[in-house]
């Protein structure tokens, strides 16, 4: 009969196995400050995902969108009060505007350049960092 794992190969799965979660929570992921949610858009949208999923398993699936839409609101209601990143220097109509957009692309209607393009043409759109190379 052939194997397709052989006795020393078994025990070297076994010991990848046990120490790939440590790689993992060795990681350092970015992202998880404050500053880097509102500093952009995409950083925004993730923010309101983020919350959203940690509320979903206390919600049924169709209340999901309504749950969602709150959040988003009131990540940018609190964006715009304490002036986070993005909604630095913006009128409060533009934090609506801003607002509106999270929700469609959080419902899958459009995709976050579209988004970022109308908000362009409405000339509120986010600002662009120059990134500079040291």
């Amino acid at each position: 009969m052939n194997r397709i794992f052989k006795p020393n190969h078994m025990f070297l799965l076994i010991v990848l196995i046990f120490l790939f979660p440590v790689f993992l929570f060795a990681q350092e992921i970015p992202g998880g400050d404050l500053e880097q949610t509102f500093a952009t858009y995409a950083g925004l949208v993730a923010g309101v995902v983020l919350i959203t999923g940690l509320y979903k398993k206390y919600i049924s699936d169709k209340n999901t969108f309504i749950v969602s839409i709150i959040i988003s609101t009131l990540v940018c209601a609190a964006g715009y009060f304490f002036k986070f990143g993005i909604f630095e220097g913006l009128l409060w109509w533009h934090a609506l505007v801003y607002d509106a957009g999270v929700i469609f692309i959080v419902k899958g209607t459009v995709s976050i350049d579209m988004v970022i393009i109308l908000l362009n043409l409405l000339k509120i759109g986010p600002k662009q960092e120059s990134k500079q190379i040291a």
